[in-house]
């Protein structure tokens, strides 16, 4: 019961009027709902939690606040699915009503989260046999980038995904094309993938000989070719600082022992190949005095004694004969 009393005052006296009208309360809805966070491009699901309280509904109103849906942004589902054209955070309004006419809003702030931006370079020559980096550029979206997966197509190795590592190395021991993928998940399972197709080209194949003593001098080697056509370029090194870019070149070591010979060749498409080869060898001389002077007189003690000497020689036999031949 609502009661009124209006009171007045006239020539000094109160004057009062009361009315009273039966008021009529109805019960309203609770509004509520719930929702998970999503990534932008997955499927929003919202869950009604309306309280009725007693009450039928007889009309629900959904507003996600979805400016780039073009005004497509509403729905009078229960629990209905939709999916948002823009990340950020968005005004979801939950309007319901029940057969009284009576309504209850509830208003949440919902947020999409950003994708990451899935990107990474190639090597602009890729060869074969070569081992090809690959290094990640990718942007992240609202959060950080904690995983990345690589697919190289690689028909050596079917099961060539490369889990958790930013930057990568890739070998394909054949020429031709194929496709690399990355794909990128951040803290809030956000991912972007990405691919690009590699040209591999085929590669040259470096191969020589070794031709030692050559024009009989100890010590002096022939390289002889052998690599595949289609070269360009050739560097030998056969000591530190001594390089040569004949293709069959000829070099004359100074010592004795083992010394490595580099060569890397150039084809016409620019890739590399890289071979070495292990030359040893050994001067063997022997030095015999045509001379000596064993007086105890002789400053030279060299010449007291009629002593050949021989380099890296483990053994030699010496004979001596006279003028005439006979051997003493």
């Amino acid at each position: 019961q609502v009661r009124l009393v209006v009171e007045t005052l006239s020539y000094g006296f109160s004057i009062y009027d009361t009315s009273m009208i039966d008021l009529m309360v109805k019960l309203s809805p609770l509004s509520d709902f719930t929702v998970n966070h999503v990534c932008l491009g997955d499927s929003s699901h919202f869950v009604n939690l309306t309280d009725s309280n007693g009450t039928r509904s007889v009309n629900t109103r959904w507003t996600f606040s979805d400016q780039g849906n073009g005004g497509k942004d509403t729905s009078s589902l229960l629990n209905p699915v939709y999916r948002y054209q823009s990340a950020g955070y968005h005004q979801v309004k939950l309007v319901s009503r029940n057969q009284f006419g009576c309504s209850d809003t509830a208003i949440k702030a919902y947020r999409i989260f950003r994708l990451p931006d899935a990107q990474f370079t190639a090597p602009p020559l890729a060869c074969e046999r070569y081992e090809l980096a690959f290094q990640d550029q990718s942007k992240p979206g609202d959060t950080t980038i904690a995983e990345w997966r690589w697919c190289f197509s690689n028909p050596e190795n079917p099961v060539d995904t490369i889990q958790g590592d930013e930057n990568v190395w890739n070998r394909y021991d054949s020429a031709g094309s194929y496709r690399v993928g990355l794909k990128v998940d951040d803290l809030f399972g956000c991912t972007d993938t990405t691919s690009t197709l590699v040209n591999v080209l085929p590669s040259p194949v470096a191969a020589f000989t070794v031709t030692d003593n050559y024009q009989g001098m100890a010590g002096k080697i022939r390289c002889n070719n052998q690599s595949t056509d289609s070269i360009t370029s050739y560097r030998w090194t056969f000591e530190a600082g001594k390089f040569s870019q004949d293709k069959n070149p000829v070099y004359l070591y100074a010592d004795d022992g083992s010394h490595t010979i580099q060569l890397v060749v150039k084809a016409t498409n620019g890739c590399l190949d890289t071979t070495w080869s292990v030359y040893e060898f050994m001067y063997d001389n022997l030095f015999v005095p045509n001379a000596f002077s064993p007086t105890t007189l002789s400053r030279n003690a060299e010449v007291r004694k009629f002593t050949p000497k021989g380099v890296n020689l483990s053994q030699y036999h010496v004979m001596v004969f006279n003028k005439w031949g006979h051997l003493l």
